[in-house]
C-alpha cells in the first residue's frame, strides 16, 4: 500500500515545480545562456521544471550544475534525489537526499523521502530513526506519522503503529491507504474488530483494492463476522479470479457462515484451478460433512493426504472420524 503514496509525492513534489517560474533567456538573446550564466537558485528551478516533465536525466544534470555553484542549495539536493530516484538509482538518491536532509533536517519531503529509501532498502530501523527526527519537527504532519507507521510495522511493532497510525487519521479526512494500513495494523497487535471497522471504511473507499478485501477479509474471520469475510473474499476471487488462496479463503468464510453449498463450490473452484492443493481438498471435504455427505468427505480427505502426508488437518481429521465409527460399531 504504502510506495503508492511514496510514488504520488514523487510526482507531486516534481509537479508542483511546473508552476513555479523558470529562468528563460532574455527575447532579444542572440545565444542561450551556458551554465556558467545561470544562478545556482535558477538552475534548480530548471532542474524542477525538468522534474515536472519527467526528464529525469536532464533534471539531474542542471541540478549538478546548482550543486556545484552552491553546495548548500537544499532544494537542488531534494530534487536531486527524487530525478535520481525514478531512474531507480537508489544509493545515489540515498546520498542526495542525505545531504537536503542534512542541511535542513526540517525539511520534511526530504526526510520523508530519504525514509522511504532506507525503507527500500530493507532498512527499517534506520529510516524510523529519520522519521522520528522530522516528526520532532513536524509532530502533525499526516502523512509523515504514515510512513512512521508503516514503518514501525516493518519492524514488527504493531501496537506502538496503531498509536501513530491513529494519530494520523486523527489529523485529517483519511485516505484509504491510511485506513487500510491502520486495519492492517490493528489486525496484527489482535485487535480484530477495530481492524474491520476500520478496513470496512477503506474498503468503502477503494473496493477495487485486493490487498484491502484480503485484509478485511481476514479480520472478520477472526472476529467471527463470517458475512463480512464472505463479502470481502467474494470481492477478492471478482478481482483475481484465478488466486487459489482466495477462493480458499471464500470457501472458509462460507464454512463459518454455514454456507455448505457455497463453499464446495469455492473449493470445487480451486481444485479446477490447480489439483494439487490438499488446503482445497479439506475444505472441499469439510463442507460435504456439512452437507451431510460423509462418505464423500472422508474421500476428500483422503485425497489431501495423499497430496501431502504430513496435513495435520486432514489426518486430524480422519482419526476421529474413524474414532466415531469404532463407536457406532460398538453401539
Amino acid at each position: 500500500m504504502r510506495f503508492a503514496f511514496w510514488l504520488g509525492l514523487v510526482l507531486a513534489a516534481c509537479g508542483c515545480a511546473a508552476n513555479q517560474p523558470v529562468a528563460e533567456q532574455p527575447e532579444n538573446s542572440e545565444q542561450p545562456k551556458g551554465p556558467s550564466e545561470y544562478s545556482a537558485d535558477e538552475l534548480c528551478k530548471i532542474g524542477q521544471a525538468y522534474n515536472a516533465s519527467g526528464e529525469s536525466q536532464k533534471a539531474i544534470g542542471v541540478l549538478r550544475d546548482s550543486i556545484k555553484k552552491d553546495a548548500n542549495q537544499i532544494e537542488a539536493h531534494y530534487q536531486l534525489g527524487l530525478a535520481l530516484l525514478r531512474l531507480d538509482e537508489k544509493k545515489k538518491s540515498q546520498v542526495a537526499l542525505q545531504k537536503a536532509h542534512q542541511l535542513d533536517p526540517k525539511h520534511r519531503d526530504a526526510a520523508v523521502a530519504l525514509g522511504m529509501t532506507y525503507d527500500l532498502e530493507g532498512k527499517p530501523a534506520e529510516a524510523l530513526k529519520i522519521y522520528q527526527v522530522a516528526a520532532g519537527h513536524h509532530p502533525n504532519d499526516c502523512d509523515l506519522l504514515h510512513e512512521m507507521g508503516n514503518t514501525l510495522l516493518m519492524l514488527n511493532q504493531a501496537d506502538e503503529a496503531v498509536t501513530v497510525l491513529e494519530k494520523a487519521k486523527a489529523l485529517k479526512q483519511p485516505s484509504a491507504d491510511l485506513l487500510g494500513d491502520l486495519g492492517y495494523a490493528y489486525l496484527l497487535s489482535k485487535k480484530a474488530k477495530q481492524a474491520v471497522e476500520v478496513l470496512k471504511l477503506a474498503w468503502a473507499k477503494a473496493p477495487e483494492r485486493p490487498d484491502i478485501s484480503m485484509n478485511l477479509g481476514r479480520a472478520a474471520l477472526v472476529a467471527e463476522d463470517a458475512q463480512t469475510a464472505v463479502d470481502a473474499f467474494t470481492s477478492l476471487v471478482e478481482q483475481k479470479p484465478d488466486d487459489c488462496a482466495a477462493w480458499i479463503l471464500l470457501a472458509l468464510a462460507q464454512v463459518r457462515a454455514g454456507r455448505f453449498k457455497e463453499a464446495k463450490q469455492a473449493a470445487d473452484k480451486v481444485i479446477s484451478l490447480d489439483a494439487t492443493r490438499p488446503k482445497a481438498y479439506f475444505m472441499q471435504a469439510i463442507a460435504l460433512e456439512g452437507l451431510g455427505k460423509k462418505r464423500a468427505a472422508g474421500q476428500s480427505m483422503k485425497k489431501a493426504l495423499e497430496l501431502d502426508p504430513s496435513f495435520a488437518p486432514a489426518k486430524d481429521w480422519l482419526k476421529k472420524s474413524k474414532g466415531k465409527s469404532k463407536k457406532k460399531r460398538k453401539k
